[in-house]
């Protein structure tokens, strides 16, 4: 008797004590300003968001002393609820699906970058991200890995009689996030009201902060569909040949995957892609 069992899931992790170097001895001046950024429309550079912030001069960098530790404002939230339905293979067929809706939350990312970024280097090594306090401004909000909407349907069918297998996956899901970084606070450094606001100079030198709040772009939607035919013959009781091909992304969709995030007229652009069709022929011989 054929049966299809369903099951929900509700999920909240919540991720502290995460590793990060921060200053012991540093030495903070705040600097309050506007946030300064290229006009999208008109391409003029620097142009105020509204926003006030407040930044800071870091001034000793080269006495102060970074210590390795677990600070108590970094955490990662994630609230999630999943169903699936499974059809157990049965009359030569079987089928999954499955869907997530799901956020990404908190104010240090939830992806691996190299030594320099603003989420934990590489292999998760403490990173550069919480030295002085400028890296918390605007932290707070959505993580790049933030796919509000999952969805999977896996199957396969059989016909034994001529050894052959297809089975195949289809994935949606929302695309990834990703926040504008500018380097200009607009401040009026030498006090006179009548002079225009200007780009701060930070003594440390270039200061790269979020411009908005995190996770405010969203990239395009996945939909990607993968299949794979495979035909089997045994040629004696041990002696087994499988014939195999796979088709990755069938549909041949193309989406970003990555967009320029430093504040600029190329802000948003592409800098990288999916893979397009493409497929792989492979064979396999058990004995």
């Amino acid at each position: 008797m054929e049966r299809t069992e369903r099951s929900g899931t509700v999920i909240y992790r919540k991720n502290k004590d995460l590793v990060e170097t921060v200053s012991r001895d540093g030495v903070f001046a705040p600097v309050k300003g506007y946030v300064g950024i290229t006009d999208p429309q008109t391409g003029n550079f620097p142009v105020s968001t509204g926003q006030k912030v407040t930044l800071f001069d870091y001034l000793n960098p080269d006495t102060d002393t970074l210590l390795v530790t677990n600070p108590d404002e970094l955490e990662r939230r994630y609230k999630a609820f999943m169903v699936t339905a499974t059809k157990r293979l049965s009359k030569n067929w079987m089928l999954l699906a499955s869907y997530v809706y799901s956020k990404a939350r908190g104010n240090t990312d939830n992806v691996d970058f190299d030594a320099a970024s603003d989420s934990g280097g590489a292999n998760g090594a403490p990173s550069p991200f919480l030295d002085t306090p400028n890296s918390l401004v605007n932290a707070e909000g959505r993580l790049t890995h933030d796919q509000t909407h999952q969805m999977k349907l896996q199957g396969s069918y059989a016909i034994p009689k001529w050894g052959l297998l297809f089975s195949g996956n289809w994935t949606l899901y929302s695309g990834d996030t990703y926040t504008r970084r500018t380097t200009c606070l607009l401040t009026n450094d030498d006090g006179d009201p009548n002079t225009p606001l200007d780009c701060h100079s930070f003594p440390q030198g270039t200061v790269r902060y979020f411009a908005e709040p995190r996770g405010e772009h969203r990239l395009p939607t996945a939909s990607e569909v993968n299949v794979r035919a495979e035909w089997s013959h045994s040629f004696k009781e041990a002696l087994k040949l499988g014939i195999i091909v796979d088709v990755f992304n069938i549909n041949n969709q193309g989406r970003a995957t990555e967009a320029q995030a430093r504040d600029g007229d190329n802000f948003g652009e592409i800098s990288e892609a999916n893979t397009p069709r493409n497929v792989q022929f492979g064979a396999r011989l058990t004995f």
